[in-house]
């Protein structure tokens, strides 16, 4: 059978950041804006420099571990440094095969479809899923896969 739609991504470093930050980077950054002010607040209350100097310090040393914590992750796996997937959608379900496997999933399957401005990434789990690159997607892909997401159960 001819797939409707064939695509490649890459899985290198930027990629990941970008995957990891889709998934909970937005609310890490709530977090930060609404717990870095309170910090400074209860310093200029109670007129603690050191509370002002942590509330301004903090979002940078936390940004440095997280962005440590993803390399190191990132690089503790060797087998997926660098693939080059190659997608295929089908009706009812897509394929990827790169160098070392292949899969086949079933779009009711998916536990989540995530649109962002340059990727989309089709979660099979919370914290686990296949990164698409919009850049190399052909006339129609994104449409698509708009129609495949899942629907919320209630």
């Amino acid at each position: 059978m001819e797939p409707l739609f064939t695509t490649k991504s890459v899985f290198n470093f930027e990629e990941y950041k970008k995957f990891n930050f889709a998934l909970s980077g937005k609310n890490t950054l709530i977090a930060f804006c609404i717990l870095c002010p309170i910090i400074i607040v209860c310093g200029i209350i109670g007129h603690s420099g050191l509370y002002i100097a942590l509330g301004l310090i903090f979002p940078l040393i936390m940004f440095l571990t997280y962005k440590l914590q993803l390399r190191k992750i990132y690089k503790s796996n060797k087998l997926a440094d660098k693939l080059e997937p190659e997608y295929k959608f089908y009706d009812t379900y897509f394929t990827v095969k790169d160098i070392r496997s292949e899969a086949t999933v079933q779009y009711g399957m998916l536990y989540k479809v995530i649109f962002t401005k340059t990727n989309v990434y089709l979660m099979i789990a919370k914290n686990q899923g296949y990164m698409l690159i919009k850049s190399n997607f052909p006339e129609g892909l994104e449409d698509f896969l708009k129609q495949i997401t899942p629907k919320k159960k209630h």
